[in-house]
């Protein structure tokens, strides 16, 4: 599983050790500045060529520039905190996070392949505080609260 704050602040170091600015790193990778700080804030992840690439600069493998084996920080309060929703649908999928609660606004293009990739893992998504399945192509777009359960957590 990758962290993306924990590779974003990887990246940050080797930038800051090797002397680079954001600017002048994005510049030798052929990407803009603006993606140079969605890695470092975890917002993204460079693409393989990118990898590559860092790799290279640093004299790094991408064992140690992606943190592969460093064990994965979820704050409890905030389980989306620096991580994509398909990240945290994994977790609970893989039964890491038992159950996740919504009660702000979504978008049913939020959470679709998200329910989908859930639900066939064996977890499920349920409308709060109904407990009906989310409803999707419906003329108002927007979610109720929903609470996602892996298939490892007793039902609600």
């Amino acid at each position: 599983m990758l962290d993306f704050n924990a590779i974003g602040d990887k990246i940050h170091d080797l930038r800051a050790a090797n002397g680079y600015s954001q600017d002048k790193l994005a510049e030798i990778l052929g990407v803009t500045h603006q993606a140079i700080s969605r890695w470092e804030c975890g917002l993204a992840a460079p693409t393989v060529d990118n990898i590559a690439e860092l790799c290279a600069l640093f004299d790094v493998d991408f064992e140690t520039l992606l943190c592969i084996g460093k064990p994965v920080n979820i704050d409890a309060d905030d389980i989306f905190a620096g991580h994509s929703r398909l990240y945290v649908v994994k977790q609970i999928a893989e039964g890491r996070v038992d159950y996740y609660v919504r009660t702000t606004h979504t978008f049913e293009w939020d959470t679709a392949a998200g329910e989908l990739i859930l639900r066939e893992a064996g977890g499920e998504t349920r409308s709060l505080p109904d407990g009906g399945e989310l409803k999707y192509n419906e003329e108002d777009l927007h979610n109720p609260w929903f609470v996602c359960r892996s298939k490892f957590c007793p039902a609600l």
